[in-house]
Order: C-alpha cells, then structure tokens, then sequence
C-alpha cells in the first residue's frame, strides 16, 4: 500500500491515496517515526529538568502516553466537579449543625410544659402535640408544592436552548460557500433533535401543571381540615384557664421544634449526598491510581528496553512518584497568604507526609502527632532516587532514639552519586527485597539516620513523644 502525503506550512498533513484521493489516516497518533534535534542548550537544559527527561521518554511510546494521559485528565476534571459538589454540601452542613445546637434546649423546655398541668394534663398534652402535627403537616405539603414549581421553571429554562444555539452557529458567509450546505445539513440535524426535545419538555411541563393543580386542591382540603380542628383545639384551651396562658409560648416552641426537626432532616438528606460524592470520590481517586500505575509501567518497559539495548553506555532509570516538585508548588501557593516563609515550611511537609496522610490530617484537624506512651505512625516521603542513585527500601520501629536494622539492603551507586553528595545515601529509598545487610558501618549509618529522622520530625513538630517511624 502506497500514500502520499501532503502538507502546508503551519498545516496538520493530509495522506492521500496513490490516485490523491483523500484518507481518513491522522499522524497525530504517531504512526510514523519523528526526527527529534535538539542543540546544545536544549540538552542541557533536558538534563537539568526531569519534566524535560520524563518528556523525552514518552515519546517512545507517544500513542500508549497519549492515550492514558487522555484518561487521566479526564478522571481529573472529574474529580474537580466533585470537589465543587462536595464543599457546598459540607458548607450546608456546618450551618445546619450549627442551627440544631438549639433543638435540645427547645425539646426540654417542651418537656417541661407537658410534664405540669393537673388532671386534664394528658388531653392537653395529645391537643398540643396534634397541633405541632398540623404544622409540620402544612410544611410538607407547601415544600411539595414548591418543588414542583421549582422543577416546572428549569424545565421552562431548558426549552428551546438547544434550537437557539444550533440557528446562532451558522453565518452568511459559511451558509455561502462551498460547503455551505453540509453545514446546514448538520445544523438542521441538531436543530430538530431540539425540537424534538421541546416537545417533550412541553409533555412534561403539561404534567407537572396537572400535578400542581392537584396538589393545590388537595392542599385548600389539608387547609379547612386544618382551621376545623384548630377551632377544636381553641375550645379545649379555653376551658382550662392554666394551659390557656402557656398555649402561646408553647405554640411557639413547637413551630421552633418543627422548624428545627425540618432542618434536621435537610442535614441527615446532606449527609448522604456528602457520603455519595464522598464514594464516588474515592473511586474516582482509584481510577487515578490505576491509570497512573498504568503509565508508570508503559514508562518502565521503555527504561529497561533503553538499558537493555544501550547499557553499559547509557544506563537510565525512573522511580513512581519521585518527583515532589508540583506536590511542594501547590503547598507553597496555598501557603503565601499564611504570613510563614512558604518555601521553608512546604519543603518540611513535604518531608514529612505524602500528600494523602496530608489530606488525612488536615481533615481530621488532626496538629498532633502522637499521643504519649502511644506509638504512632508517621510515614516520611521518600525523596527521588535518581539523584543519589538509592534503591532499597526498610521500616523501622523507633522509641527514645534507638532503631532496629533495615529489613532490607539499600545499595549504593557511587558512578550515580553527584560531586556534592556526602559519604550516605540523603534520601529514603523506594521499596524493594533485598537481604539484611551485614557491614558495621552500614548499620551504624541506619541507626545514625533515623535518630536524625526522628530529631528532625520532633523539631518540626514540638513533640518528644514520637514512638514509631514508617518509612515507605
């Protein structure tokens, strides 16, 4: 099979058929290979810049990376509509807790009058609680109504929206030229599926006007049955001199405890919501990890088929979740209104806490970091390992200064090591198996290390109560 391509200046190409018809075919997925030039400041500059080394790496498997970066952003925006869904609800429910704080006192003061009165307490007790039903009873057929009405209005904003936008696209020139008529062909397409869809709005709405004529009528009945029995329950009271002083201020109560009742319900409906998004969230957020576990591996096989084929000449290597510098820009722009040296106390979070135990705290409200005589885990961020060249991995249990040894051994690459790098390893190393190590001074090394570790934590955070370290 034989294609001819064609291109403009500052044009995408056009692949057309040896007869220079045109194809369907796209070089924006990368079927054919791409001469990459680069002069020397620009290779400086990619091996000064990760982002410029990890870019570089994509490219050879620039389909693969597309096509997951794709999901990716899009599981993102995902989870930035749910982040706009979630803090109203959580907003809505500080409020109305707030509110609720007075339910209790209301209660016991209601509590109160139902417990005095003499002989007839018990039929002025059922007459008041009777009344307090017919409130609540008035709110819920008014709330009925009213959603009706609401639903009635965003349909009425619906119709015609799609029939509008559709007639708003196309101008004269385009209507004129060439092509004009397809383009017409497609707007009519959308412009009558919108007239379709304006008749069934029209449907609905029909519904809903029957649905608010009924509940109207059946409201004006709610409403006379109301008034018959408040006569009723007026008569009562009038014969009990005693209940008929109280009957106002506990009228008032009770309309309060309703009031109170029904924004306790609102919270309880908020609460649920906040724990569907909440789900949803989470899933979402499992989505993410998948997806970048996904390219993490695409980006794997591509360093062990460098290494594989270029070693010892060129020898490359890549860590998940090595790079911690976008993780330390957010914080220090969340932080430049805190009057702290946002850079300073950014990096010392982002020693101390991997961004989901950060969430975690911060949710929790959570400033402490242990409860004495507890012990309590604290996991520390392990740094990037390319740049000292560390691979390895251990936990280790600390109390008044001591450390066990490493369960597993950290190798030390020297040819990796950069000119100003000490005589240790200066970062934690990613997870991996490996023996127990045997040298004195490699275990004198660990022991020194995490008495720094857990010196530099107590510093950070004013507390000498640190029991255990989690190091991941």
């Amino acid at each position: 099979m034989q294609y001819i391509v064609s291109r403009s200046s500052g044009d995408e190409p056009i692949v057309l058929t040896i007869d220079r018809q045109p194809t369907d075919i796209s070089f924006k997925t990368g079927m054919v290979f791409g001469a990459d030039i680069y002069s020397q400041n620009e290779v400086e500059t990619i091996a000064d810049c990760k982002a410029s080394q990890l870019a570089l790496l994509d490219k050879f498997q620039a389909d693969s990376i597309a096509e997951i970066e794709s999901r990716i952003d899009h599981i993102t925006s995902q989870l930035a509509a749910n982040a706009n869904q979630i803090v109203p609800v959580q907003q809505r429910i500080a409020a109305l807790t707030d509110e609720l704080a007075t339910l209790a006192s209301v209660e016991e003061k209601l509590a109160r009058f139902g417990a005095a009165g003499g002989q007839d307490a018990a039929t002025i007790n059922k007459a008041h609680n009777l009344k307090a039903l017919r409130d609540r009873e008035h709110r819920i057929a008014r709330s009925g109504y009213q959603a009706l009405v609401q639903y009635k209005d965003e349909l009425e904003g619906c119709k015609g929206r799609l029939v509008q936008s559709s007639a708003s696209l196309l101008d004269r020139e385009v209507a004129t030229g060439p092509n004009g008529q397809m383009v017409q062909d497609l707007l009519n397409v959308v412009s009558q599926c919108g007239v379709a869809i304006d008749l069934l709005l029209q449907d609905a709405k029909g519904k809903i006007s029957d649905a608010i004529n009924q509940v109207t009528a059946m409201g004006t009945r709610l409403t006379t049955t109301h008034r018959q029995q408040e006569m009723e329950f007026q008569a009562l009271i009038e014969k009990h001199q005693e209940a008929q002083g109280q009957a106002a201020e506990r009228a008032k109560l009770e309309r309060l405890r309703n009031e109170l009742l029904a924004k306790q319900r609102q919270k309880q409906q908020h609460i649920e919501q906040l724990g569907n998004l909440e789900s949803s969230r989470q899933n979402l957020i499992r989505q993410l990890s998948e997806q970048r576990d996904e390219r993490f591996a695409v980006r794997e096989a591509i360093v062990k088929n460098i290494n594989s084929n270029l070693a010892p000449a060129i020898r490359v290597s890549i860590s998940q979740n090595g790079n911690p510098e976008r993780y330390q820009r957010i914080l220090e722009d969340g932080l430049k209104n805190a009057r702290v040296k946002h850079g300073i106390v950014a990096q010392k979070i982002v020693d101390a806490f991997v961004p989901w135990d950060l969430v975690v705290a911060l949710r929790r409200r959570d400033s402490r970091f242990g409860t004495p005589g507890k012990p309590t885990p604290i996991r520390l961020r392990s740094r990037t390992r390319q740049r000292v060249g560390v691979s390895g991995s251990w936990n280790c249990w600390a109390t008044a200064g001591s450390c066990a040894p490493p369960a597993s051994r950290p190798t030390w690459d020297a040819a990796s090591r950069p000119s100003n790098a000490s005589s240790k390893p200066s970062a934690w190393p990613e997870r991996s198996s490996s023996s127990v190590p045997t040298k004195p001074g490699l275990i004198s090394w660990w022991e020194r290390e995490c008495d720094h570790r857990s010196a530099k934590i107590q510093r950070l955070f004013g507390r000498t109560s640190i029991q255990r370290v989690d190091v991941i």
